[in-house]
This record gives structure tokens, sequence and C-alpha cells, in this order.
């Protein structure tokens, strides 16, 4: 995380805080049958349907690309 310049600030149980207040996640870490799993929504297709503006759309590629960089990271 630190090669993509981001580090984990605190942990907290989202889960929980989301379901009280009914908001989604863009990036999650849950537990599935046993196993830690890490989602996203991609942050391309998500500004896409809020703006066609190109360097809008290269930003959040970047954005994207950082973040996906993260979970396999997290993941291996």
């Amino acid at each position: 995380m630190l090669e993509q310049g981001f580090g984990v600030l605190a942990v907290h149980d989202l889960g929980h805080t989301l379901r009280t207040k009914g908001l989604p996640c863009r990036i999650s870490v849950y537990t599935e049958a046993g196993q830690t799993r890490l989602g996203m929504i991609r942050p391309e297709v998500m500004l896409a349907g809020l703006s066609a503006d190109p360097s809008l759309k290269e930003l959040a590629r970047a954005v994207e690309a950082s973040t996906r960089a993260i979970i396999e990271a997290a993941a291996a």
C-alpha cells in the first residue's frame, strides 16, 4: 500500500456502521465462508454515470489502478 502512496490509518467495523446508516461502501473487506474477501465498485464505471469529462475519466482510471494494486497486494 505504501508503494501506491496510501496507508491504513485506522480499522473500524464499517459493516456495522454502514448497515446502521444504510450506505454502500466503495471498497469492502468482509468474511464469507470463513475466508476474507476484498471487493470494490470500479471508480471509472461509477464516475461514467456522473460525468463524461475526459480528465475525470483519466483520474478515475488512475484511482482504480491504485485501488486494484492495494487489493492485489493485500490479497497476496
